[in-house]
């Protein structure tokens, strides 16, 4: 049964394009739903729209932050393989997958009969009509972290304790590895460092 859902699969190009999708999002929260097009803000006040904004950052940030931390060990260490949905990591009191559970429930796919005759199956982002602007921003943060577990690689996401500086030669400022990834790439190896993590302003991608 085919999927509908508006994005290109060619090769895997959407699903690569997620992860670098996903640090720009935790990180700057721009850019993350129709409340941020000019036609579409001019129904909500000022105050709703930064109330939005707010609310689609912070349950995002809760959410990977809570994948992240169901890999931390007993004993601190990390095993990123090892992360889960299922189950609750100290401190949480609700899991990752009764969340999605949840949401699923209020935006659930819907059948489609296409031209040819056969059925497909519509998985789009939530509808923004009829909701709340902070409701809706939240919705969008949940169905932002499906696509993050939907990626090859979801754990390859991870947090920098200080991104501000260069730690053991792993984990540099994003800004700087935006620009010139490829030569701090090069100048890592000659050294003889293995650039395994590289930081993007809390949050990296290993």
């Amino acid at each position: 049964m085919e999927i509908f859902d508006g994005k290109n699969h060619y090769r895997g190009a959407y699903e690569k394009f997620v992860l670098g999708q996903m640090v720009e999002l935790l990180n700057t929260g721009r850019h993350w739903g129709l409340l941020q097009h000019p036609l579409v803000a001019q129904g909500y006040t000022p105050e709703a729209l930064r109330r939005a904004d707010a609310a689609f950052l912070t349950t995002l940030r809760a959410l990977v932050d809570q994948w992240i931390d169901s890999g931390i060990n007993e004993d601190g260490t990390e095993t990123p393989s090892s992360r889960y949905v299922r189950g609750l990591p100290r401190g949480y009191s609700e899991s990752l997958f009764d969340i999605l559970c949840g949401w699923l429930g209020r935006n659930m796919p819907k059948p489609l009969l296409s031209s040819d005759g056969r059925i497909g199956i519509i998985d789009q982002p939530p509808n923004h009509y009829g909701l709340e602007a902070e409701t809706y921003a939240r919705e969008q943060a949940i169905y932002y972290f499906k696509e993050l577990l939907e990626s090859p690689v979801p754990h390859r996401l991870g947090k920098c304790k200080n991104p501000k500086q260069i730690c053991t030669g792993t984990r540099i400022q994003a800004k700087w590895v935006t620009q010139n990834r490829n030569e701090i790439l090069k100048r890592m190896d000659a050294h003889g460092q293995t650039p395994v993590s590289i930081a993007t302003n809390g949050h990296v991608v290993n």
